[in-house]
């Protein structure tokens, strides 16, 4: 199984803020593809001359055509030039391997977005913006989110015309792992909630036929849940509260939340869940 990134990191516009701020960072970027919150972006910058404001941004520009120079021959050739991005590379092999037009372009397109996604990695830090300061990584990192953000939405849509077209990446027609990729554009929808609980309903009909995962429509019915301020199902969503104590977000039908998790496949109960995430507080 893939090790699929959904860094959260990853803004759903290009950018927060006020257009004034948007516009200086623009100028220095070399381009208004960027998502970066303007608040951060000011104060990283309120301390920099001009000359050096410059500097910063030329290097986060450098890093990022390093960066761009590989994911290129990553995804045309099935191979990295630099180490990494194995979820990538894995779904460009696939992509390869589809017999089916509409398969390898789904393959594709989740390549594209985890590209995106395995460039945030230290991995790839480490290879393409070493030695950067806080605030050419901050620049850098909001480069690299943009085009991780402007995946998900081409992805969106494209998927929407699909399913209108001929309905879900069924396992039975298409196989799991269409399933799986299909669902992960869904799951990295958070920028448009409309559309993730559309997707529900196409999904949760196919849970009891076995057409799709149950375990993963139990995420992204969280997910969606814990974005659109709904109750969740299944306990999946939730926060440190306290120093040793994860706290999930409101669960509909409390009583009957072990039911549906073993029924989704997700392996524990929801006590087993809090006292594993609550180590980690």
């Amino acid at each position: 199984m893939l090790a699929l990134l959904a860094t959260t990191v990853l803004a759903a516009s290009p950018m927060t803020g006020d257009a004034p701020e948007r516009a200086i960072i623009a100028a220095c970027l070399k381009t208004d593809r960027f998502a970066i919150a303007a608040e951060a972006a000011r104060a990283a910058r309120e301390n920099l001359s001009s000359e050096a404001w410059q500097s910063e941004c030329r290097a986060a520009r450098e890093a990022n055509a390093r960066r761009l120079s590989a994911v290129r021959v990553v995804l045309a050739t099935g191979r990295s030039p630099v180490g990494g991005y194995k979820s990538t590379l894995e779904l460009v092999a696939l992509a390869k391997s589809a017999a089916d037009p509409l398969l390898a372009e789904l393959f594709l397109r989740t390549a594209r977005d985890q590209a995106a996604r395995e460039s945030l990695s230290w991995q790839a830090k480490k290879t393409f913006a070493r030695g950067l300061s806080s605030t050419a990584l901050l620049l850098y990192d909001g480069l690299v989110s943009r085009d991780a953000a402007e995946a998900d939405a081409a992805s969106r849509l494209w998927l929407d015309s699909v399913y209108a077209r001929r309905g879900w990446f069924l396992v039975s027609r298409d196989g799991k792992d269409a399933d799986k990729f299909a669902w992960l554009i869904i799951q990295h929808a958070d920028a448009d909630r409309a559309f993730q609980r559309r997707a529900i309903g196409w999904l949760e009909p196919l849970v009891a036929t076995g057409e799709t995962s149950p375990t993963r429509f139990a995420y992204l019915y969280d997910r969606w849940a814990a974005g659109a301020g709904a109750p969740q199902r299944y306990g999946l969503q939730g926060a440190c509260s306290a120093p040793g104590q994860w706290t999930p977000l409101p669960i509909e039908d409390l009583p009957g939340v072990d039911a549906r998790r073993r029924t989704a496949g997700l392996g524990s109960t929801l006590a087993e869940q809090v006292t594993e995430r609550s180590s980690r507080c």
